[in-house]
């Protein structure tokens, strides 16, 4: 009888534990790897990118623009025509005070005035207006001469207060034509004030300072010389002519 043969039981031969991919690269033992020396050359080679080299002046652009203080033309010209056309009326209506900032500065250099804000020129300027209707019958503000300056920012009007005065609408009532005052002013209306003005406009447009000065009138203008009166003249004569006692007195 055979003997029993029992089969050898076959036990699993002990396996490795698995490796992990990811132990290749963070080397727990520290120890450094491929990839990590060329990590290391890449951002070395930037650091040395960033470093300026010498003699090298970096600049820096600034997008915003650098502030001159001077308003744009447009605004200027804007201010410019206001002026020009609120002026002639101040004796009229109030002014256009929309191009006035309002902490404006007045400096009246003819009554010697300094007053600062929109509030306190208002006053300055209605005092004027009531002042010249109190001197005056019929008053008004003549722009003799106005310009731009771009480069300064500043508008100039050469300026004449000239008005009509109450005792001579009395006396002279013929001459003065209510609706046309223009043409019967010519002949009796009187100088009040010749003066000039600078309005000098900020980079918003406003006007930031008025400064009034006195000014005489053109040089150009020749005062003419009274004509000699013929009476007077006449009289030069008679005098000449007749003779004196002490002269009579020689013949006798």
């Amino acid at each position: 009888m055979e003997p029993f043969y029992q089969p050898e039981i076959f036990r699993p031969l002990p396996t490795k534990p698995a490796v992990k991919v990811q132990d290749h690269y963070e080397h727990p033992d520290n120890r450094e790897g491929f990839s990590d020396i060329i990590t290391k050359i890449h951002v070395a080679s930037n650091k040395l990118n960033a470093v300026p080299k010498e003699n090298v002046i970096l600049s820096v652009k600034d997008d915003k623009p650098e502030s001159s203080g001077r308003p744009p033309k447009e605004k200027l010209l804007y201010v410019y025509n206001v002026l020009g056309e609120s002026l002639p009326k101040l004796f009229v209506q109030p002014l256009d005070y929309t191009i006035y900032h309002d902490n404006m500065v007045f400096e009246d250099n003819i009554r010697n005035i300094r007053t600062v804000g929109l509030y306190n020129y208002v006053k300055q300027v209605a005092l004027l207006r009531t002042v010249g209707h109190l001197k005056f019958a019929f008053v008004r503000f003549e722009i003799l001469k106005i310009t731009q300056h771009p480069e300064d920012g500043t508008v100039r009007v050469r300026w004449r207060i000239t008005g009509i005065s109450t005792l001579k609408v009395i006396i002279q009532f013929w001459k003065v034509k209510l609706w046309k005052y223009k043409e019967s002013s010519q002949d009796t209306s009187t100088s009040w004030y010749d003066g000039f003005s600078t309005f000098v406009v900020n980079e918003e447009g406003k006007v930031i300072k008025h400064v009034a000065d006195k000014m005489m009138p053109d040089s150009d203008s020749v005062t003419a010389e009274p004509a000699p009166n013929l009476n007077n003249a006449k009289l030069a004569l008679m005098i000449s002519v007749i003779p004196k006692f002490s002269d009579i007195g020689l013949f006798t």
